[in-house]
């Protein structure tokens, strides 16, 4: 999956480096209201509300699953970002930085956007994973 960055209407994009702010940015890109993914998880919309604002941080792996699905958002990352180890493949860079490194979200998203900017100057692109190529 490809990193994000959203414009807040300030010009400055963000790129989401919290478990809160990926399923936000999952969920704006679906083009979903909070009522609306909470109706299709079967969750109180307030739940929802709550883990993008940071306020509820571990989720269990098996609701982490049900919002990556829903989504279209990667699993591996979504455990990343919420304190699990990783479920079986490689979480997003956002998160394996905050899986690895103790560092403010502000610091993380400096070096996500320094290695966008590599991945685009040297032409770098992802690897395949077992699961796409078996």
């Amino acid at each position: 999956m490809e990193i994000r960055k959203h414009d807040h209407g300030n010009g400055v994009d963000h790129i989401p480096v919290t478990l809160g702010d990926y399923i936000r940015h999952g969920r704006e890109d679906m083009g979903m209201s909070t009522r609306k993914l909470s109706q299709q998880l079967g969750m109180h919309p307030s739940y929802i509300s709550r883990v993008e604002a940071g306020a509820f941080q571990h989720p269990s792996p098996e609701k982490l699953q049900r919002i990556a699905t829903c989504l279209n958002l990667e699993y591996a990352s979504l455990c990343a970002l919420a304190g699990y180890g990783e479920p079986g493949g490689l979480p997003n860079y956002p998160a394996y930085l905050r899986l690895k490194f103790d560092m403010s979200d502000e610091d993380a998203s400096r070096l996500v956007e320094y290695f966008d900017l590599l991945r685009t100057k040297h032409n770098i692109t992802e690897r395949p994973t077992n699961s796409e190529h078996p």
